[in-house]
């Protein structure tokens, strides 16, 4: 795989380069916040994993020809969508012979932001030291029937 673009929704990541962002070096791919930047780069996957949802940016990608892999918790359950937000996807998925999958949890969802932290300390039992503490979440979703 290839990174081809970076689309950041922060006024303080825009124009960086996405190794600068991620703490290593210089990758020549600079963040924007202009998702038609990102369209025009005809890339095979988006990973979309924004805080909250913009159908707009996420039609306009599929129907660009951009497979859609998002942690939107919107598409974890297709079948419970609302049926005109559904639609709206399918429609720009055929557009665009595409496909969009749904995995994880959105950033800063109560799931993984206030959840987390006490979740170590409780837990873990009394002991001298800790020295690992793994949290893993999983969810099972039923497949897509149309």
């Amino acid at each position: 795989m290839d990174l081809v673009g970076l689309y950041v929704h922060s006024d303080a990541k825009a124009g960086r380069d996405a190794g600068e962002l991620c703490g290593i070096g210089s990758t020549g791919i600079v963040a924007t916040q202009n998702v038609d930047e990102l369209v025009a780069l005809d890339a095979d996957c988006v990973l979309y994993m924004r805080q909250g949802m913009d159908i707009d940016e996420i039609t306009s990608l599929l129907e660009s020809g951009a497979n859609v892999v998002t942690t939107s918790g919107e598409f974890h359950h297709p079948a419970s969508m609302d049926i005109a937000l559904r639609d709206r996807v399918e429609a720009a998925c055929e557009r665009g012979s595409t496909s969009i999958h749904s995995t994880g949890i959105s950033p800063g969802s109560p799931q993984c932001g206030p959840l987390l932290p006490p979740v170590p300390a409780t837990f873990t039992p009394p002991s001298r030291a800790s020295h690992t503490t793994a949290v893993t979440s999983s969810t099972e979703v039923a497949p897509l029937t149309m």
